[in-house]
């Protein structure tokens, strides 16, 4: 895009020059290669946006073995703070820069659609991690159900076990079932002798 043109759209049509970095991490490399190059298709075919220049690197394997990062840094016209907004909280870019202008003449129609996308993002982000933290307590308890019941399957009312023992079968380090034995105790589907258990 020329000179002369990026004037034209920051001073008569009012666009907002800007210059955003969007980074996908992920795995596989194909996948993050193929997620960033749909960001990069939906700026292309934005109406509302222009695109001056842009630069992709190839996803690369970071020193977190198995994980692949992938950027591009692009560098924009934006119709309106609107617009602006419409990206970061869906493409989440990793960076901006605002280039021009230097200030922006927010009316109070933009400056509360803005503050109603913050609190949607906000709203649905909560709920993500209110549905997530739901799972987890449900998978945990499944967890500890199946452990609890692997330490009876290799345990019997006569064989008194360590906690080393029990672990290995149950394939758990000792240590790191103590609190499980323990509970089981208090359960009163274990018994304790010194440190040794068997089956109540």
């Amino acid at each position: 895009m020329k000179k002369a043109e990026i004037r034209e759209y920051i001073e008569d049509k009012k666009y907002i020059h800007t210059r955003m970095i969007f980074e996908i991490v992920g795995n596989p490399k194909e996948h993050v290669e193929k997620t960033l190059t749909v960001i990069i298709e939906q700026l292309e075919k934005d109406k509302d946006l222009k695109i001056v220049d842009k630069e992709t690197e190839p996803a690369e394997e970071l020193e977190e073995k198995g994980l692949f990062s992938a950027f591009c840094e692009a560098e924009l016209l934006v119709k309106d703070v609107y617009k602006l907004s419409w990206l970061i909280f869906n493409l989440t870019p990793a960076s901006i820069e605002i280039l021009e202008p230097s200030k922006l003449n927010l009316t109070q129609k933009q400056t509360n659609e803005f503050f109603m996308d913050l609190l949607g993002k906000l709203h649905e982000n909560n709920q993500r991690q209110v549905e997530v933290s739901s799972k987890n307590i449900g998978l945990q308890k499944s967890l500890n159900r199946m452990i609890r019941n692997a330490v009876l399957l290799t345990t019997d009312k006569e064989t008194l076990k360590s906690a080393d023992e029990i672990g290995k079968k149950v394939g758990i380090e000792g240590k790191d079932l103590k609190p499980i034995l323990e509970l089981m105790i208090k359960e009163k589907t274990l018994k304790k002798e010194g440190e040794d258990y068997k089956r109540a």
